[in-house]
């Protein structure tokens, strides 16, 4: 605890990285552990906002919700982007609880693409402007196996110069790792009017184009 005040206990909880928590537990007891509980909480989001050349903290209530020993003192945040968080326990007149321990989960998440054997795909994450990608397969959601191959992605190779990560995907078994960040993917194949071959030949046809229309306009002029 990090103190009381005006009948009120401030916890702090602090994840060593910014995560993205779906559910909080809180493992909590009263000062006597025998004795039941009944507490209302809120609990905010701690952030670091720059302002006038300094740096200052900035609460935004999350959520609110009721610590009892008659529940199992979850709260869900829906996907929440956290680093600290303040939980304020409402104590009235009775002793501040003694909070133990708090728990963040993580809702196991699935990305559905259809890929082409032989094909190389890589997945590219960590920029927080990028939108969710938009394909036709949302429409046909029916079509898609109930339980489809599953693969994950292999070893991550940090690309400074675009601030963003990547990763290749491998088979595996069942399973999913939670993926922090919109994600695309992309064929390694080349498309056709990238190749080099195919560059060349389209300067080489236009020379002799002009070519043939230089010798015949010199032809009509002589």
């Amino acid at each position: 605890m990090l103190f009381a005040h005006h009948r009120e206990s401030y916890y702090q909880v602090t994840f060593p990285d910014t995560e993205f928590v779906d559910h909080l537990k809180f493992y909590a007891h009263a000062q006597k552990s025998n004795r039941d509980y009944y507490r209302a909480a809120r609990l905010y989001r701690i952030d670091e906002v720059p302002a006038d050349g300094r740096t200052v903290m900035q609460q935004t209530e999350l959520s609110s919700t009721i610590l009892s020993s008659f529940n199992s003192n979850e709260i869900n945040l829906n996907s929440a982007r956290v680093k600290k968080l303040l939980p304020v326990v409402k104590n009235e007149d009775d002793q501040p609880l003694v909070i133990d321990s708090v728990a963040g989960f993580q809702v196991k998440h699935y990305i559905v693409a259809e890929l082409e054997k032989g094909n190389s795909y890589a997945i590219y994450f960590g920029d927080e402007r990028m939108g969710f990608p938009a394909y036709d397969l949302r429409y046909f959601r029916e079509k898609v196996p109930r339980q489809p191959p599953v693969i994950r992605a292999g070893k991550r190779n940090d690309t400074a110069k675009e601030k963003v990560s990547a990763g290749v995907l491998a088979d595996t078994t069942p399973g999913s790792s939670r993926v922090k960040a919109k994600a695309i993917a992309s064929s390694s194949a080349t498309p056709w009017y990238e190749n080099k071959l195919f560059t060349w030949i389209a300067i080489g046809t236009v020379i002799l184009l002009l070519g043939i229309m230089t010798v015949r306009m010199l032809k009509e002029m002589g």
